[in-house]
């Protein structure tokens, strides 16, 4: 009998776990860091110094649209941004006057404050322009391979000229 509830409590926790994981049909995928690298709009290495919080009215159309979401109409939900520094650009411009998403949800690229990430980007136009960070964004810091996959994108790139920063 404990053994049975035991291997429930375990499943459950493990249920919980997944909960957080994002869900998406097809699934994300996450190409290599060279295809990646080549296909984005911008390759910066960035410093995230605030994350602003979505505004009353965004977290409002949020609630509304999830409660009553329209029918067959691609949405774009908005979300947090984040104050950013660049402190190394390899490919494209990095407008400093766009916001740089940062994600609402798991299914997102969520940066946080006081680091700092290799951003793969895409940039947006329209009145609700952004910098859209694609699935491949990697923290920056001193482990082995945060080091070996900044040098895998940065060989990636060789064939262009980076942009000093």
């Amino acid at each position: 009998m404990h053994a049975w509830i035991a291997c429930l409590f375990a499943s459950s926790a493990l249920a919980t776990f997944n909960a957080e994981a994002c869900r998406s049909n097809p699934p994300i995928r996450v190409p290599p860091l060279a295809e990646l690298a080549q296909s984005s709009d911008l390759v910066a290495i960035v410093h995230i110094s605030r994350i602003k919080p979505m505004t009353a009215e965004q977290v409002d159309f949020t609630r509304r649209t999830y409660a009553n979401p329209p029918l067959n109409v691609e949405i774009r939900f908005p979300s947090p941004s984040a104050e950013f520094t660049v402190i190394r650009t390899l490919k494209g411009p990095v407008p400093a006057s766009l916001p740089l998403r940062s994600g609402a949800d798991s299914c997102e690229v969520m940066l946080m404050e006081g680091r700092d990430y290799l951003i793969f980007g895409r940039t947006s136009s329209g009145p609700d322009a952004e910098i859209v960070p694609l699935h491949g964004t990697f923290t920056i810091d001193q482990s082995p391979a945060s080091t070996n996959m900044l040098a895998d994108v940065e060989r990636s790139l060789s064939s262009s000229n980076p942009t000093p920063p």
